[in-house]
């Protein structure tokens, strides 16, 4: 019987070791980092420059959905014996693969957009090569919102 990983985003995740999940949006003690400023500008809906309750809650949601959104790309593209999950070659594979198109994606993407010429695709650059990326590599598994290095705030406590 071939071993089989029950659960494509764990394989995903862990083949790309950039991927996480809203449960497990930790770091390493002391390897964290802020959220990305077009993350917070982007979640923070009263303009104050920090996410605050229901804030954090859309923000941890669209995570969820984002990981969801990762996980059906990765098992549409990469399970190739229809079996509803990766087996370590399949798994294997799209390690690599990913890993190569991520990185030719961002190679090419600075090379276009990068008007400034400073390492970072920012505003008008980060939209236009979104655009780019989505009509040149149609199947390309989605990136994760946020890095797992970054300090995720906790949701707020129900009431």
């Amino acid at each position: 019987m071939k071993k089989t990983y029950r659960n494509t985003a764990t394989v995903a995740l862990v083949a790309l070791a950039t991927l996480t999940t809203t449960t497990t949006l930790k770091a390493k003690k002391g390897d964290t980092k802020p959220l990305p400023k077009h993350i917070i500008k982007k979640f923070d809906a009263d303009k104050n420059g920090k996410l605050e309750g229901a804030e954090i809650t859309a923000l941890r949601a669209a995570i969820a959905a984002n990981k969801k959104e990762i996980e059906a790309a990765t098992l549409k593209r990469f399970d190739t014996d229809k079996d509803g999950k990766l087996s370590k070659k399949e798994a294997k594979i799209a390690k690599k693969t990913i890993r190569l198109e991520q990185k030719e994606i961002k190679t090419k993407s600075l090379e276009k957009f990068d008007a400034d010429k400073d390492g970072k695709l920012k505003g008008k650059e980060r939209k236009a090569a979104l655009k780019w990326i989505k009509e040149n590599y149609p199947n390309a598994i989605p990136k994760p919102l946020v890095s797992p290095k970054c300090k995720i705030p906790e949701a707020p406590a129900a009431q």
